[in-house]
């Protein structure tokens, strides 16, 4: 006798699909696994073999082999302890079921998480019923909503169980005429305990802004930060110490609109890759970080993202850049050229989404105190020479924005400015980004080099002369922003120049 059910396999971003084939022979009883296991699922046999008896089932008395496919993907997690158990006890299914619960010592299943990816795998694959722990149902009916599933009812079915009898009762019933149950969700209200249903971390992720006191923003950087966010474009603030650098990038958190809903399901299958809690899209990256906390790690099929990845969709804050060590600065080209990571090991390699706004601060010279680039400081020539040798040229090319802020003249000291108004800012910013898809399809930062390409042919061409292949391009993109803020749908001349001296290189050369 052989037959298999689905599961879900962990160790890679996007949900894959694990077959678990069962074959049984008359020999001396025993429970082998093969396929790979790693120790959580090797010791599966035991939870099997307790859960099985401890719910009134007797143990097949002959030689059952389980395969874990694909052989060649090292398996991992508690999962799939309910897909091995159901494999064992029942006959082969008319229905392409997938399971998916970690299994007590008393038959019991116990909160797995992953509904996100579950029911994403559920989707893709064309499965039809799904069994799932009823601890798990909060996650799935948040998953289910984010999913957009209610508007437009998927073809299969959700069984939630709270025992493994359960989950044997619900299987035998595809065995004969299949009996279709009906999903069946709790009263939000009554399971979540609160009308949406979110945490106040998830609801930051569909509610602009996140709830944080912040110092008002002054309105020399409110164009430098609106054009940043309505364009996803990277920006470097460069200032003498004590002129609002740090204050003005937490605004970022603030300004941005909402997520849509194709990128909250991207960051729920990024959360269930480690825990069933969202992180914060806004990332504030200190000094001292490390590489490896960066790009994150693959090891053993056991992916941990890092802060590029948990940055996806969001911005990554890197306050006094160039503080960070060289080979954490040289690390960003990837990211910021392509929006993905890659990682690359022995057991092989991966990609992890890593489209993310980067905005970064520095000082103009080692001590802080420069306000300008022609004015002296404290520091020697020598110092301030190595001090900006640290942001390399490649990285540089890089960031589409400079901006250097000058300190307040004395009659615009602190007690007479006044803060920017942040709904209408906000507001501008959605404006901007609605203007610039209904005119071009995308965000300039975020369009692909041919889209790109094709507004560069229509440019003026002395507008582009003597620029490189990125240059050219970043021109191009700033330019469309700049015009959107002006509310007018192509760039001018003044346009086209004024994104020309937004370049890093060109600003130094001021």
């Amino acid at each position: 006798m052989t037959h298999s059910l689905f599961s879900l396999l962990n160790g890679s971003y996007r949900p894959e699909l694990m077959r678990i084939e069962v074959s049984s022979r008359f020999q001396i009883p025993a429970l082998i696994l093969i396929g790979l296991a790693g120790q959580e699922v090797v010791e599966a046999k035991e939870r099997v073999r307790s859960a099985i008896e401890q719910s009134g089932f007797e143990f097949p008395r002959r030689r059952v082999t389980v395969n874990l496919s694909p052989p060649e993907i090292k398996k991992s997690g508690t999962g799939m302890d309910l897909a091995i158990a159901l494999s064992i006890l029942i006959e082969p299914p008319q229905k392409k079921i997938c399971v998916w619960g970690e299994l007590a010592l008393n038959g019991e299943l116990r909160a797995s998480g992953n509904a996100a990816r579950l029911l994403t795998l559920m989707r893709d694959q064309k499965l039809e019923a799904l069994v799932f722990p009823a601890a798990d149902r909060a996650l799935f009916l948040r998953a289910w909503r984010w999913m957009g599933l209610e508007a437009e009812p998927p073809k299969f079915t959700l069984h939630p169980v709270e025992t493994l009898a359960q989950a044997v009762a619900v299987c035998r019933s595809f065995e004969s005429p299949p009996k279709t149950l009906p999903v069946s969700f709790p009263d939000p209200l009554d399971r979540l305990g609160n009308p949406t249903g979110l945490s106040p971390l998830e609801a930051s992720l569909t509610e602009p802004g996140l709830a944080e006191e912040l110092m008002p923003l002054q309105p020399a950087f409110q164009k430098p930060l609106a054009i940043s966010i309505a364009g996803h474009h990277h920006l470097l603030l460069l200032g003498s110490k004590g002129t609002g650098k740090t204050s003005t990038l937490k605004w970022a958190g603030r300004l941005r609109p909402a997520f849509s809903r194709e990128l909250l399901l991207e960051r729920m299958l990024l959360s269930e890759l480690t825990s069933h809690e969202i992180k914060s899209p806004i990332r504030r990256v200190s000094t001292l970080v490390r590489p490896a906390a960066l790009t994150g790690n693959h090891h053993l099929n056991r992916l941990h993202p890092g802060e590029f990845t948990w940055a996806h969709g969001g911005v990554l804050i890197a306050d006094e850049f160039l503080e960070w060590s060289r080979d954490s600065r040289e690390l960003l080209r990837e990211p910021l050229e392509r929006g993905k990571i890659t990682l690359t090991r022995v057991h092989g390699q991966c990609e992890l989404p890593a489209s993310f706004l980067f905005m970064g601060t520095a000082n103009l010279c080692p001590c802080g105190s420069r306000t300008d680039l022609e004015s002296d400081c404290e520091c020697l020539s020598s110092d301030r020479e190595r001090y900006w040798k640290k942001l390399s040229g490649p990285i540089r090319d890089r960031i589409d924005l400079l901006w250097i802020q000058k300190p307040p003249r004395e009659e615009d000291s602190p007690n007479r400015i006044e803060a920017v108004d942040e709904v209408e800012l906000r507001a501008r910013i959605v404006a901007m980004q609605n203007r610039l898809k209904s005119a071009h399809g995308f965000l300039p930062g975020l369009a692909p080099p041919s889209i790109v390409e094709d507004w560069c042919r229509r440019l003026p061409p002395s507008a582009l002369e003597s620029v490189s292949l990125r240059d050219r391009h970043k021109i191009a993109r700033l330019s469309l922003t700049l015009a959107a803020w002006d509310e007018l749908d192509w760039p001018t001349s003044a346009h086209l120049l004024e994104a020309r001296l937004y370049r890093p290189d060109r600003a130094f050369a001021r």
